[in-house]
């Protein structure tokens, strides 16, 4: 009996450490990339990347930082909705000196479009002032790029869009998974697996972990569906 140790959380194990390993998207990993190193002749310095919950739009940061040495000081809108927040929270990060041993950082700012309602008071406005005096590149996550809290922010950001995963691609990367757990699945169990997700890698993967748990082969009988 194969027992699966649920404290090792797959979406974290198998999160991508190099641009070749990420499914879809390859582009625009490759081009963030390009913008991050390029990044003090850039024009537009802060870059935007926008699409569904678990196309890769994190886990390209953290691939192409992996390559490039770099660290990623990662954030989410939920700590910094005001302006004062953000002046507390995100520019010390973005200003102070790298510390000892850093090769360079990355600053993560993830779900800005989730500065709204009554609490937000000019947290997306505070991030376009602490742009232009960022020591570091600056990349927001996005799942709605229409939204009107990002109006301000835009106009500083090259935008990156992210496509919807496809259940293949989904499967494709569950059934590497499954071969480095020892664990035996039909690729229909993992077709299905991927269109339960709905386009979202994440999701997949914690999919998989659930029902892989405790065993060494999965059926269609395990999803219940």
């Amino acid at each position: 009996l194969k027992v699966t140790h649920m404290d090792e959380i797959w979406t974290i194990k198998y999160r991508p450490s190099s641009t070749d390993e990420i499914t879809g998207n390859k582009s625009n990993a490759q081009r963030l990339k390009e913008w991050i190193l390029n990044w003090p002749e850039e024009k537009k310095k802060c870059m935007l990347l926008v699409g569904q919950a678990g196309v890769g739009k994190t886990s390209s940061v953290y691939a192409v930082a992996h390559e490039l040495g770099y660290s990623v000081v990662e954030m989410n809108a939920s700590d910094f909705r005001n302006r004062e927040s953000v002046y507390s929270i995100v520019k010390p990060a973005a200003t102070c000196e790298p510390i000892s041993g850093e090769k360079n950082r990355i600053i993560l700012l993830d779900e800005v479009d989730g500065l709204s309602g009554k609490d937000d008071r000019g947290g997306a406005a505070a991030i376009t002032e602490i742009i232009p005096i960022s020591r570091y590149p600056i990349i927001c996550t996005a799942n709605d790029e229409y939204s009107d809290r990002l109006k301000p922010l835009k106009k500083y950001c090259e935008v990156l869009r992210y496509r919807n995963l496809t259940k293949q691609q989904i499967a494709k990367m569950l059934r590497v998974i499954c071969e480095k757990e020892g664990i035996k699945a039909d690729l229909s169990v993992l077709i299905k697996i991927g269109e339960n997700s709905q386009g979202d890698m994440r999701a997949a993967i914690s999919d998989l972990q659930t029902v892989a748990t405790g065993k060494n082969r999965i059926t269609m009988e395990d999803l219940d569906i």
